[in-house]
């Protein structure tokens, strides 16, 4: 079994204020082993320890408040007692804080969830699937893109009813295993006309290397792949590897 860093799936602000972290054992190496001890601190000094068995954890606002217009580095420590011992971290880096509407006035701060990452299939592009909800706004976008590009694509999402909620799929085929950040912003024009946002981040699903995975996800039983996708296309391409 191989040691390796904890894979940070997802971060972001909830609605509450408060800061969530994901991670998994990293599904890249298959004999990647599982921790005895997940450990967390922020800018380098320990925060929580967490236990072997955690996979996320909400930073409330009480603890961010010293942090606060300051980028923050969360560090997730992955430890393995025995003889010798180990340790791997990965780290975020965060701005915290952000906008928020006056109160009364304008909509709330966007509650944005990470619903699903599915890999590429013969049925869609790897893709991930947002959820939002907030209230009281006439106008909204997503506004997303690598964590080098953050925003340089957009989706609109101006209600065109008194529904103030919804899912959304990315419109474009993902890196496999990359980070993208994900910002919902919504605002009423009619009162503060300020834009009130929340971001998050997550990673795409790292896509299929074996055939058999690839197809039975695609719901294809039987022929190979080469019969599925016809002689004159990719298959390496086909399965985006």
């Amino acid at each position: 079994m191989s040691h390796q860093a904890p894979s940070i799936t997802e971060w972001g602000s909830t609605s509450d204020g408060s800061m969530k972290i994901a991670w998994e054992v990293d599904s890249f190496f298959p004999d990647s082993e599982a921790p005895d001890d997940v450990l967390v601190d922020l800018d380098g000094i320990e925060y929580r320890d967490l236990g072997s068995a955690a996979r996320e954890i909400e930073i409330p606002p009480k603890d961010l408040k010293p942090f606060e217009g300051h980028v923050l580095i969360v560090g997730v420590t992955f430890k393995w007692s025995g003889s010798p011992a180990d340790t791997k971290v990965s780290s975020v880096s965060i701005l915290v804080g952000g906008s928020v509407a006056p109160s009364g006035t304008g909509p709330s701060k966007p509650a944005v969830t990470i619903k699903s990452a599915t890999a590429q299939t013969l049925k869609h592009p790897n893709q991930i699937i947002l959820g939002w909800s907030s209230y009281s706004y006439n106008d909204g976008n997503i506004l997303w893109g690598p964590i080098s590009n953050p925003r340089i694509w957009s989706h609109s999402i101006k209600p065109e009813t008194d529904k103030y909620s919804g899912e959304w799929t990315t419109d474009r085929p993902l890196a496999s295993r990359a980070i993208y950040s994900f910002t919902v912003q919504v605002k009423n024009s009619l009162t503060t006309n300020v834009w009130v946002e929340t971001t998050v981040a997550a990673k795409a699903a790292v896509n299929f290397h074996s055939v058999r995975q690839f197809l039975n996800a695609s719901g294809v039983k039987g022929p190979s792949l080469r019969t599925a996708i016809g002689h004159g296309g990719s298959i390496r391409q086909t399965m985006g590897i």
